[in-house]
């Protein structure tokens, strides 16, 4: 993703604040937690912008100085959080990953994460409710997986799907208008499906995804699922 000093999401603002505690008493309030070092402080700038959608929100978060968050409940979610300009350190699951503007971060429902963020630890996050990618992918197999599904942690960005999604994510950012919102959100949800490496039980992506060269197309997901009447729109930059 293309360095940038500028905000996103302007319009869609939820917290502008350089108050140390009264950042952390909205994160609290959301299920996270901001540790930022006593020589840091003075340069907190949090924003957060965020879109929020039927069983969707699309934000912008920076925090203005290195900091570290954590949740401190296990998120309900699938998240996606693409750092935008400086590297991100990241734990979920158990496992370590190095994010960077080449490689996001993808954490799963019912398990918390770790992350420790540089520079103006400024990222996008993507949010989608585990029943809405759940939809898409009954839509698309014709049943509902018997089990919660599993995603690797760490997303590409660099080419395949993972450029394709970051590109998108980056077009669509500003969200001027709300008109931007409105089509199928099926472009944001559809890497979710097609970056599973598995899926539990009797169901499993890759022969939804046989014969196909270039894998799955958002058109394959439109017809039979849809999000909510506000969801955003293909294309990406």
């Amino acid at each position: 993703m293309a360095q940038s000093a500028k905000r996103y999401m302007d319009r869609h603002r939820i917290v502008r604040s350089c108050d140390l505690d009264e950042v952390q008493a909205f994160l609290h309030g959301k299920g996270f937690e901001l540790d930022v070092a006593g020589r840091d402080v003075s340069r907190l700038d949090v924003c957060i912008n965020c879109a929020v959608l039927p069983s969707l929100s699309v934000g912008y978060l920076q925090n203005g100085t290195p900091a570290v968050t954590r949740s401190l409940s296990d998120p309900a979610d699938y998240q996606v959080l693409l750092p935008i300009e400086d590297p991100m350190e990241a734990r979920t699951g158990g496992q370590s990953i190095l994010c960077s503007p080449h490689c996001a971060l993808l954490s799963l429902p019912h398990r918390g994460y770790w992350a420790m963020g540089y520079g103006r630890y400024a990222r996008f996050r993507i949010c989608i409710s585990e029943h809405a990618v759940r939809e898409q992918l009954a839509g698309l197999l014709g049943d509902f997986p018997v089990r919660p599904l599993e995603f690797a942690s760490a997303m590409d960005l660099t080419n395949g799907f993972g450029r394709r999604f970051a590109r998108h994510v980056l077009r669509r950012s500003p969200l001027r208008t709300d008109r931007a919102l409105r089509p199928a959100c099926s472009p944001y949800a559809w890497p979710y499906l097609h970056s599973a490496r598995a899926v539990a039980g009797r169901h499993r992506l890759e022969p939804a995804c046989r014969g196909r060269r270039n894998g799955l197309r958002t058109g394959d997901l439109r017809p039979r699922c849809r999000l909510g009447p506000g969801s955003p729109r293909n294309g990406l930059s």
